[in-house]
């Protein structure tokens, strides 16, 4: 399909500075390699028993990054609809 079932992504800390700006604008510069976040992406059928629930489909987004030695992960779960859900939800 066209959902990749993970992901690698790297966020870089900026610091902001106003030197070398013109008109006192920010100017972002990078502080360090960053820290790296593993995702996964997994679609599934949703537990909801509505005429509509074969249209629909359970998103479920895992991030996964250490932070201090530590290692933390993050899920969230959201629906999508054939049509968009506005049709489903009003």
């Amino acid at each position: 399909g066209f959902v990749p079932a993970s992901f690698t992504d790297t966020l870089v800390p900026v610091a902001a500075s106003t030197s070398g700006a013109s008109s006192g604008a920010t100017v972002g510069t990078a502080t360090s390699s960053g820290t790296i976040f593993y995702g996964t992406i997994a679609l599934g059928t949703p537990a909801v028993s509505t005429a509509y629930s074969n249209r629909l489909r359970e998103v479920t987004v895992t991030l996964a990054w250490t932070n201090g030695g530590l290692v933390r992960t993050r899920e969230m779960k959201t629906f999508v609809g054939q049509n968009g859900l506005q049709q489903y939800i009003y």
